[in-house]
């Protein structure tokens, strides 16, 4: 069976290449999106030599931001070059830090035995909910002011009496400041009109990495096509990657076919994004994460031993 694995990198070539040979098959495709920030020389001299591997063109390149619809963007050109290749098989959405917790061998077995599956995290977001998890993600604005985690605002339309505060006037303050009075005029003008969710889909929350047939693949690029709202909407949204897709895939396929996603993630009790795994994690990752795929994240520069310990596990 084919699996195209679809990897958005931004550093790491040695530990990319180290990636996709343990992916390897001879039916697995790669499609590689390198930041557009980033040089593309190192990564294609260190995967050159490998076939099926594809790299998206400068013109299909996103300079990606944290929390930012750049990484959706990014996402959906792989997936559009998926459908013009006529892949079939299964998709699989991953991030250059990830790595193999099963053999290859186990992995293609899983997906096939599987087929038709969507692999993909998804909660209600509910009204109920904290800012930070409901109504600042889908009923206010955000605004990226750098590439740097965590360097946002977010802002409230006027009909809500938070606008009204003095933090949100001295943030659009801040914002003229770091950008621009174009840029604060804007998201001002953006404000007069109350943000809501589309309403012919309900708003799904989840991992931003998942496994999807070719067949929900093609689904989801033909529901962008007829919804260019939805697309357009989530320009303002904070953390997209983490809505978009399993909005489409919750509200709109059975159920029945939806399963949790296949990566194996220790979420950081400061919120401020996942653990790095290293060689002291390796007894939690493979106990936790026995019933996943794979892995996040990791980097060889700082400790490869548990990539090594990883390895002779799956031997």
């Amino acid at each position: 069976m084919e699996i195209n694995y679809i990897i958005l990198a931004h550093k790491g070539p040695q530990q990319l290449a180290r990636l996709l040979e343990k992916l390897f098959t001879r039916e697995s495709r790669f499609y590689i999106h390198i930041d557009k920030d980033v040089e593309m020389y190192p990564f294609m001299k260190e995967l050159g030599h490998y076939c099926n591997v594809f790299f998206l063109a400068d013109a299909q390149r996103i300079a990606a931001v944290w929390a930012d619809f750049s990484m959706v963007l990014a996402t959906i050109n792989c997936m559009q070059q998926i459908i013009a290749d006529k892949r079939k098989g299964y998709c699989v959405l991953m991030s250059g830090q990830d790595y193999p917790i099963k053999s290859s061998a186990y992995i293609n077995e899983f997906l096939s035995s599987q087929y038709g599956v969507n692999f993909i995290q998804g909660y209600p977001i509910l009204p109920t909910e904290c800012a930070e998890q409901g109504v600042r993600r889908i009923n206010r604005y955000k605004v990226n002011l750098s590439k740097t985690r965590n360097d946002i605002l977010v802002f409230p339309s006027i009909f809500d009496k938070e606008f009204y505060r003095r933090l949100n006037f001295e943030s659009f303050l801040y914002l003229a400041k770091r950008k621009s009075i174009v840029s604060c005029l804007e998201i001002l003008a953006k404000t007069l009109k109350k943000r809501r969710f589309p309403s012919y889909i309900q708003p799904y929350k989840g991992s931003q990495w998942w496994a999807l047939p070719i067949e929900s693949v093609h689904f989801i690029h033909d529901f962008i096509k007829g919804h260019p709202d939805y697309l357009a909407y989530h320009f303002y949204t904070f953390a997209p990657d983490e809505i978009f897709f399993q909005s489409i895939i919750h509200s709109m396929l059975d159920k029945i076919r939806i399963r949790e996603d296949v990566t194996y993630v220790n979420w950081r009790p400061d919120n401020y994004g996942p653990l790095l795994l290293k060689e002291i994690n390796f007894d939690e990752v493979m106990e936790k994460g026995r019933d996943k795929l794979f892995a996040r994240k990791f980097d060889i520069e700082i400790d490869s031993r548990i990539l090594d310990l990883i390895d002779k596990e799956n031997l």
